[in-house]
């Protein structure tokens, strides 16, 4: 397989089977579009924004418990 041109915007992947892929990029040195956060976005990243404030909330149904909680919890097993 030749060497991906850096400039041509895309990788090229040779998958199994000697098939090839073009794997899409985004320009570098983008930046979150979060305000305050200086995160500076892969190039594989589709999105405007980082994984951190580009999160999805419908997955954020879990609780998460306090430390003291998860300290009492250690504590009562003699974890801790």
């Amino acid at each position: 397989m030749n060497s991906p041109d850096l400039f041509d915007n895309s990788i090229v992947a040779e998958l199994v089977g000697g098939a090839h892929h073009r794997v899409p990029t985004k320009a570098a040195g983008r930046v979150c579009s979060e305000r305050g956060c200086r995160t500076v976005l892969s190039i594989y990243n589709p999105h405007a924004r980082c994984s951190f404030h580009d999160y999805d909330t419908s997955l954020a149904h879990f609780h998460v418990a306090p430390l003291d909680d998860v300290h009492r919890a250690l504590v009562a097993r003699g974890a801790a």
